[in-house]
Parts: structure tokens; sequence; C-alpha cells
């Protein structure tokens, strides 16, 4: 990747995807090898249906990133976010055991890329990463593994191993991370808890640039990227849709290794409207493939879209969650998600563990109407097409 150099990888991508079709063949499958390695991942959902729900929004994602990267956002260029990275992390801590995080069962550390760990419910411990020049690196990546940590530590404890004490899928995990990350740690509700409560006591000099609106904006500005870990919530779907169609094109033989990265690259332009430099900013830039972890990249999205649908659901059921969030409270939100979702395990699959807990199976629909809203809040009234 350092050297953007996809000759000296393809051969041995040639041999990672030899291995995962002969892989699929050992799992079996109905009617493409690829559904094989996807249901390692998440076993509610065929590769027909994934390619459905994504064909259904990628309209509506490509017009929304075309109109909002042809906009400028009023407020989002002043001072950058900076903080020292003591205060970063102490802020961080307060934020997070505010929310929820359990940090008797648990504890903050500091890595160069963020995760989170654990080994029971009463040991589920994150990391973030912080950059002192920007205080919304930590922030988010502190938000989405509290997501994951949050599930962990409302796993049920006993009986040890049985299906209710272990998530129900990598989908529904992300559901989790992403819920708190996007629904939650980019809405203004949340920038006018930290505005109000938080950040005037670590004293930020740029403070006074800015108001819960402008910084909202400044955190969800959609314009696109080539590079997916980068992404806003609308670019990263396309990014993740791209990944779906070129690995089970290459697991299914429909592609061939040589023909990869003009492949990537034509459906950046087409998706993105970007160019692609060259293939460290292309082909190269994930670690999955290398891994042999085909089937992976699609939970990424269906996680978003599940969160989506949840919070519908919670807003249904508690429509002032977030004004209640804006003073600081976030007891909604992480009830509904005990009750609905971490008490369950996995015990039942995503589909069903979807339909018990919204009444409705899994559909774009609420992710649709989520960017909608956003737009609309934070573009100034511009209205997207569906």
């Amino acid at each position: 990747r350092e050297k953007a150099d996809y000759a000296h990888f393809a051969p041995h991508l040639e041999k990672l995807v030899t291995l995962a079709r002969e892989k699929a063949a050992a799992l079996g499958y109905e009617k493409e090898p690829y559904e094989a390695l996807l249901r390692l991942y998440e076993k509610s959902l065929s590769p027909t249906e994934v390619e459905t729900l994504f064909t259904e929004i990628k309209p509506f994602l490509i017009e929304t990133l075309r109109l909002c990267a042809s906009r400028e956002l009023e407020g989002v260029n002043g001072p950058p976010l900076s903080l020292p990275g003591p205060a970063q992390r102490s802020l961080a801590e307060e934020v997070l055991t505010q929310l929820g995080y359990d940090l008797s069962r648990g504890r903050i550390d500091l890595s160069a890329h963020p995760f989170c760990s654990g080994f029971n419910p009463d040991d589920v411990r994150i990391t973030l990463r912080i950059d002192e020049e920007d205080l919304t690196m930590a922030l988010g990546s502190a938000l989405h593994e509290m997501g994951h940590a949050l599930y962990e530590q409302g796993l049920a404890r006993e009986p040890l191993g049985w299906p209710v004490t272990a998530p129900a899928s990598l989908s529904i995990h992300e559901s989790q991370s992403r819920f708190w990350e996007n629904h939650v740690g980019n809405s203004v509700a949340f920038w006018t808890y930290l505005y109000r409560q938080v950040l005037p006591r670590y004293q930020p000099p740029w403070l006074s640039a800015y108001n819960p609106l402008t910084l909202a904006r400044r955190v969800n500005r959609i314009q696109p990227s080539l590079i997916r870990i980068q992404s806003d919530e609308v670019s990263y779907h396309l990014h993740i849709f791209l990944r779906f169609e070129l690995e089970r094109a290459l697991i299914n033989g429909d592609l061939n290794i040589a023909e990869l990265p003009e492949a990537w690259n034509s459906r950046i332009q087409a998706y993105l409207g970007l160019k692609v430099p060259h293939d460290g900013a292309g082909v190269l830039q994930d670690i999955h493939w290398a891994m042999g972890n085909f089937g992976y990249f699609p939970t990424y999205s269906m996680g978003s879209f599940y969160a989506a649908q949840f919070a519908e659901a919670l807003s249904q059921e508690h429509p002032d969650w977030e004004v209640a969030l804006a003073e600081g409270h976030a007891e909604a939100p992480l009830t509904w998600m005990r009750e609905k979702i971490h008490r369950y395990g996995r015990l039942y699959d995503s589909q069903t563990l979807c339909e018990k807990a919204t009444g409705q199976p899994l559909s774009v629909e609420p992710f649709r109407k989520y960017i909608q809203q956003k737009v609309a809040t934070l573009y100034e009234g511009l209205v997207v097409p569906t």
C-alpha cells in the first residue's frame, strides 16, 4: 500500500480468493459461493437480499452526495477543534460515563486504532485515538467503541457460553456502535449538551467561535472522500456497496484479479465523482481482503440500517429522547437497547431480532428518512429527493 504497488499484491490476493472459494465450497451454499462467506458474518441475509437493500438506497445516496457537496455550510470554517490530549481523555471519560458506560466494569485507554475488547459483561474495555488538533477524532472513536461496549456490558452473565450471553451478529454489534456514534454523537442535541455542560469546563479557545448547530454542521459535513474510514454517513455506504459488488464478483468468478483496480476506479468515479490517483488510495486501502475476510464489508452498512430502524422505533416510544439528551440524559436510548436488543443475546438472528424490536423487517427507509432529516436541519432546508 505504501508504494501503491498493486502488481506486487495481486498474486497474493489471487491465492486468497482461491482459498476463499474452496472455503465456500466446503461450507456449502444454495445459490452462489459468496453466500457461504457472507453468512459467516451475517447469517440472516443472503447476497441477493443485501443487493436489494443497497440497490434501493444507492440512487438516493448518490444524489444526496451531489447536492450536499455543492453547498457551502455556514459557520463550519472556524478554528480547529484543538484540545490537549489529557483534557480530551478526561472529557471522553466524563461523556461516556454520563451516557451509561460503566467504568467499574471496564476502562478507557489510548491506541493507534480504537477498539473494544472484553471477556464478559463485567470486563469490557475500550480504546480511543487522540488528535490534539481535532477533538472529534477522540469523541467519534470513543462513542463508536462505547456502543460496542454497552452491548457487551448489557449481555446476560449466565449461563456462560450459552447463546443468550453472546451478541446476535456483527451487523447488530455494528448497529450499536453506529447508533451511539451517529444518532447520538453527531446530533445537534448531543453537541448542545457538550457546548453547555462539558466544554466550558475545559475552556477551549475556539468555543466562542461556534455554537451547537455549527459544531454539528462541522462534524456532519457531507463531501466525497476516496478513503472509506474518512467518509461521511452518505459516502460511506457507497464505499461499502462497491466493495460488496467487487468481492462478490471475485468470489463468484465474475471478475478476475487483473481487472480489479479498473473496476474499483470506475465505480469510485460513478458513485462518488472522484478519480483515484493511485492504488494506495484505491483498491489497496483496506486490510479486509488481505486478511481473507470476504463477506465482512456488508455488515458495516447493515449495522447502520439496523441502527436507523432502532432509532426510529425508539423515537416512536420516546419522542422526547433528544430533548433529554441535550440536557445530558441518555437513559431512554440505553434502556430501550437493553430491553429490545441486549438482553436477547443470540437467541434470535438479526432479522428476527429487528422485527421483534421494531415490528418490521429490516428496511432502508428509516435510514433514508434519517439522512433527509439531517440534511434539512444542517443544510438550511436543503431537500433531497426520495
